[in-house]
C-alpha cells in the first residue's frame, strides 16, 4: 500500500444452493505485528473491520394482486376490458427474467384473452374461453430489475349477456422465470393469487349534469353581440364502466317572467368543448315550453357526432348564443335569460320524450342523466351595455397639495355599435383629509367642461349629468373623464406626519345609465354595472405630507 494512498479489498463467496443462514457478516480480524513499512521496515499492527451484514433471500419473487386497480364494474359488451392485474416484485438480491406466465379465467362472458406488460402486449391472443381452464402465455422474456415491481394486466372481450359478478375474475396460477446473477429457475414462491372482482352492470352508465364552478357570472349582453357563453356545464360518469354518448340534448332559455312579455333574443345556439365546437351546426329553436316561462333549443347530435364522455371522467360543455340585434328585432330590452339542461322532469320541459339522450359507447345501453343546478347563470340583454374602468393619477405618497389635483382617470365605452347615456356617477371619499367641504371641490372634466356633483354628503359627491336619454352621451369610442380635487383644504395639523384621501366608486347603483339615446320609449333607464365590475373599484388612494 503506497504512502497516502487507499487500497480496497473485497471479499466474495459463493452462495451455495443448499444455503439456509439467516444473516452473515465477514470480518477482517485484527492481528499483530502484520504490517511492514516499505522503506523504515518497522512493524505494525491491522485493527479489526467488520462488513455490512449479508441477508439471504429465502424468494426472489413476490406476486400480488395489484392494489391500484380495485374491484370494478363494467359494462356487458365492451372490448379490450381489463379484467385483471397482477404485481410482480423482484428482490433486492437479484433481477428477474420472466419466460411464461399462466393464467386462470373464470366466466363463460370472456373471450380473447391476452395479456399486456409495460405496454406490450405478451405472448398470443387466447381466442375462445373456458371457464376454470389454465392458459400458459409465453413470450420475448420480460426483465424485472432487482427491487422493482412489474405490473402484468389481463385484458378480455365481455360478451352482451355478461352479467352479475365473478369473483375473481382471472387467477393467477404460475409464472416461469430465471435469476439474473443465480440462473436458477424462479417460480411463485406461495402458490395462486387471486385477482379483482368484475361486476357486469346491466342498468348503464350515471351521468350527472352540473353547472360548472368557472363559469361567467351573472352579467349583461349587448344587443347583437356574437358568441356570448351562456353557460358551461360539467357532464361526469359516476359509475366508471364505460364511456358515453350524448346524441340529443335540450336547453331551456328559463324567462324571469312570460314568453308573452319576452322574445327569445339569442339566435344560433352552439356547444363547445373548449376550442372545438360540438357538432356541425346549431341548436333548432322548438318554441316556448308548456308553462310558456322558458324557450327550447334542441340539439340532435345523432350516432355519427355525438359529444363523448370519458369513463369514469368529466366533460366541460360550453353554451355560447348571439344576441338578436335590435334592428333585427325578436329581442326584449333589459330582460333576463338563464339557460339551464331539462330532462322530461323538469316542469319547464314541454316534450314527451327523453330530452337528454346518451348511451354507453360500448354496451348500447341506456346512461341515466341526473341533474343538480345544471345551469348557467343569469344574462340581462339590454340596447347597449356600459364598460367602465379607472386608472390613478400623480404620486399616491408625499403628494403636493393643488387647487386642481388630478386623482383619476375614469374611462366609460359603450360596448356596441350605438351609443347610451351615461346619467350619474357617485364618488365616494375616505382618509384623514376629508373634510365637511372637500365632496363639494371634486370635478369631472371631459377635456371641454368641468362638471361639478349635484348632491354631496359628508364624505360622497354625486355628478348628474340627465335623466333618461339627457344624458351624457357615450359612442363605442371610449369617454373619458378626469377626476379633480381641490387640495387646499387638506390640511396637515401640527403634530401630524401626513394626511391621506382614497377615492372610489363603491356600489352598483354608483353609475348609472341609459342604454340607448334614440327614444325614451325604446330603452331602458337607471341601469347599473353589475357586481362582477364593481367590487368596489378604487380611484386612487393618496397621502399628502407636512409641509406640503
Amino acid at each position: 500500500v503506497p504512502a497516502n494512498t487507499t487500497r480496497v479489498l473485497t471479499l466474495k463467496a459463493d452462495v451455495q444452493s443448499t444455503a439456509d443462514f439467516g444473516t452473515i457478516t465477514a470480518s477482517l480480524v485484527g492481528e499483530t505485528n502484520n504490517l511492514q513499512g516499505m522503506i523504515s521496515s518497522a512493524s505494525g499492527n491491522s485493527a479489526p473491520a467488520s462488513g455490512n451484514p449479508v441477508t439471504l433471500v429465502s424468494s426472489e419473487l413476490t406476486a400480488n394482486q395489484n392494489g391500484a386497480l380495485g374491484n370494478q364494474s363494467v359494462a356487458p359488451n365492451v372490448s379490450d376490458q381489463r379484467i385483471g392485474s397482477y404485481a410482480l416484485t423482484a428482490s433486492t438480491a437479484e433481477g428477474i427474467n420472466v419466460n411464461n406466465i399462466t393464467v386462470q379465467a373464470n366466466s363463460s362472458y370472456f373471450a380473447n384473452l391476452k395479456l399486456m406488460v409495460n405496454g406490450a402486449q405478451f405472448g398470443t391472443t387466447k381466442g375462445y374461453i373456458t371457464p376454470g381452464k389454465q392458459y400458459t402465455f409465453s413470450g420475448t422474456s420480460f426483465s424485472i430489475p432487482e427491487g422493482t415491481t412489474v405490473n402484468v394486466d389481463v385484458y378480455a372481450d365481455t360478451n352482451s349477456s355478461a352479467n352479475g359478478t365473478v369473483s375473481p375474475a382471472t387467477i393467477l396460477t404460475g409464472v416461469s422465470g430465471t435469476g439474473q446473477v443465480s440462473f436458477s429457475s424462479i417460480g411463485l414462491p406461495s402458490g395462486n393469487v387471486n385477482g379483482q372482482a368484475l361486476t357486469f352492470n346491466g342498468s348503464g352508465s350515471t351521468i350527472s349534469v352540473t353547472a360548472n364552478s368557472n363559469q361567467p357570472a351573472a352579467g349583461q349582453v349587448a344587443m347583437g353581440s356574437p358568441s356570448t357563453i351562456l353557460g358551461q356545464y360539467s357532464f361526469t360518469d359516476t359509475t366508471n364502466i364505460e364511456q358515453t354518448r350524448v346524441t340529443n340534448l335540450i336547453v331551456a332559455d328559463v324567462l324571469a317572467t312570460s314568453t308573452a312579455n319576452v322574445n327569445p333574443s339569442f339566435n344560433t345556439l352552439t356547444l363547445w368543448n373548449g376550442a372545438t365546437q360540438i357538432g356541425s351546426g346549431s341548436a333548432n329553436y322548438l318554441g316556448a315550453d308548456a308553462s310558456q316561462t322558458a324557450y327550447l333549443y334542441q340539439f340532435s347530435f345523432g350516432n355519427t357526432s355525438p359529444f363523448i364522455i370519458p369513463q369514469g371522467g368529466t366533460l366541460v360543455v360550453t353554451l355560447k348564443g348571439n344576441a338578436n340585434s335590435y334592428t333585427a328585432g325578436n329581442v326584449t330590452d333589459n330582460s333576463a335569460h338563464r339557460f339551464e339542461i331539462v330532462t322530461t322532469t323538469d316542469s319547464n320541459n314541454s316534450t314527451s320524450t327523453q330530452t337528454v339522450q346518451a348511451t354507453g359507447a360500448t354496451s348500447g345501453k341506456t346512461a341515466q342523466i341526473t341533474l343538480n343546478s345544471a345551469y348557467g347563470n343569469t344574462q340581462t340583454v339590454l340596447r347597449n351595455v356600459m364598460q367602465f374602468s379607472a386608472a390613478p393619477l400623480g404620486a399616491i405618497s408625499g403628494r403636493a397639495k393643488l387647487p386642481s389635483d388630478q386623482l383619476a382617470t375614469l374611462t366609460f365605452t359603450a360596448a356596441n355599435s350605438g351609443a347610451l347615456a351615461l346619467n350619474t356617477v357617485k364618488v365616494t371619499l375616505a382618509g384623514t383629509a376629508v373634510t365637511s367641504t372637500t365632496p363639494g371641490s371634486l370635478v369631472l372634466y371631459d377635456g371641454n367642461t368641468q362638471y361639478t356633483p349635484a348632491t354631496t354628503t359628508a364624505n360622497t359627491a354625486t355628478f348628474v349629468f340627465g335623466t333618461g336619454i339627457g344624458g351624457y352621451q357615450v359612442n363605442p369610442g371610449p369617454v373619458n373623464f378626469t377626476l379633480i380635487a381641490n387640495d387646499n383644504d387638506m390640511n396637515v395639523a401640527s403634530g401630524q406626519n401626513y394626511v391621506n384621501l382614497s377615492a372610489t366608486i363603491n356600489a352598483t347603483g354608483d353609475i348609472t345609465y341609459t342604454d340607448g339615446v334614440d327614444n325614451n320609449n325604446n330603452v331602458t333607464t337607471g341601469v347599473t354595472l353589475p357586481s362582477t365590475i364593481l367590487t368596489p373599484i378604487n380611484l386612487n388612494s393618496v397621502t399628502f405630507s407636512q409641509g406640503t
